[in-house]
């Protein structure tokens, strides 16, 4: 899961929609915290090319009140 954080934080980075992307949830100058949970990632040899299953599972805060703003689950096969 951590090989996974520098990823998605210059995925987010690239799309141009967030003024500022910081890796660190200990930044005092914040709005929004992105937590996600590695569910599943599997490597499947059997076919070839392999191929990887994942799901991940996104949280979007605000850091100002703690609130959840939304929840989602992303897979692949």
């Amino acid at each position: 899961a951590e090989m996974l954080q520098p990823i998605l934080v210059q995925k987010i980075r690239d799309t141009g929609k967030f003024h500022a992307i910081m890796s660190h949830a200990y930044e005092s100058n914040r709005q929004f915290v992105l937590n996600t949970h590695l569910i599943e990632l599997q490597q499947n040899f059997i076919k070839h090319p392999s191929q990887i299953q994942m799901s991940i599972q996104a949280e979007l805060i605000n850091a100002d009140n703690n609130k959840v703003i939304s929840t989602r689950t992303f897979s692949t096969i």
